[in-house]
């Protein structure tokens, strides 16, 4: 199974897909926006596609420069 389907299924039992709601919430769009912007001062960032979304809690996993995973609750 691949982690997009499973992320799916995640969300749907959470109720939080992206999908099922209609689009993404403004707090979505500001965590793709950061992504974006701070992308050249870390090894790798991304809004997570495993931990649950709703419009007002998104995850974004980080990996430093030297190679340290973290995972930020906004």
């Amino acid at each position: 199974m691949s982690l997009h389907k499973v992320s799916s299924i995640n969300r749907s039992f959470a109720g939080t897909n992206p999908t099922s709601r209609g689009g993404e919430s403004s707090l979505e769009l500001e965590a793709i926006a950061a992504v974006h912007e701070l992308s050249f001062a870390v090894q790798s960032i991304s809004v997570s596609e495993m931990l649950p979304r709703t419009p007002d809690l998104i995850f974004v996993n980080v990996t430093t420069l030297e190679g340290r995973p973290f995972s930020l609750k906004i």
